[in-house]
């Protein structure tokens, strides 16, 4: 993990890039092109919580290249987003490196694998393609450390700073059977 004001200050280069025209490029067939930027990162929603950019943009770099009667885009970025830990809920940041690549055909049809959803009327909409890209590469859970103690159940105390003097929690009645099972393995002569 990384602090929670990691990314705050970070100067964004270049100009916005939220909805990039590909004419504008000025790519031939067989070019390729360059460009950084920053683009708006909307919030995710995760379990209920916000994840977001505290800046609200994003930076951003992508190269395009232009093959014969298509469109070849490299998305790199490095995001940072913030929101709260899943166990102890506490403001935490996470990085979340992006490197995808989107290949658009101009004559295919609607619907065919072989157009861009990113690409439509000769402009990359590059935000949303960010967006999706981050939501894909999350990790399974945001932490604020990797021992999190998260805050216990029964009083809601983060375990993190302090102790509570909660009993144990109550062992699951659904599991009776399985220690019975157990228990009786356990006996002299169960082997029989």
């Amino acid at each position: 993990m990384v602090p929670a004001d990691a990314g705050a200050a970070s100067p964004l280069a270049g100009p916005p890039i939220d909805l990039l025209d590909v004419a504008a490029l000025g790519l031939e067939p067989g070019g390729g092109h360059e460009r950084a930027g920053h683009v708006a990162f909307e919030p995710l929603l995760l379990g209920g919580h916000s994840y977001g950019v505290p800046s609200g943009r994003s930076a951003v770099q992508l190269r395009a290249s232009a093959p014969p009667g298509g469109l070849h885009v490299h998305l790199i970025a490095d995001v940072v987003l913030t929101g709260p830990c899943w166990r102890c809920l506490e403001q935490t940041a996470v990085e979340v490196p992006v490197e995808t690549h989107t290949y658009h055909e101009y004559s295919a049809p609607d619907g065919d694998d072989l157009r861009s959803d990113y690409v439509a009327d000769d402009a990359i909409a590059v935000a949303r393609w960010l967006r999706d890209s981050v939501a894909e590469a999350m990790p399974q859970t945001i932490l604020c450390r990797a021992d999190c103690a998260g805050l216990c159940g029964g009083c809601g105390v983060d375990l993190n700073t302090a102790s509570c003097s909660c009993p144990p929690p109550a062992p699951d009645a659904r599991w009776g059977p399985l220690a019975e099972l157990a228990e009786r393995m356990r006996e002299p002569g169960a082997d029989d």
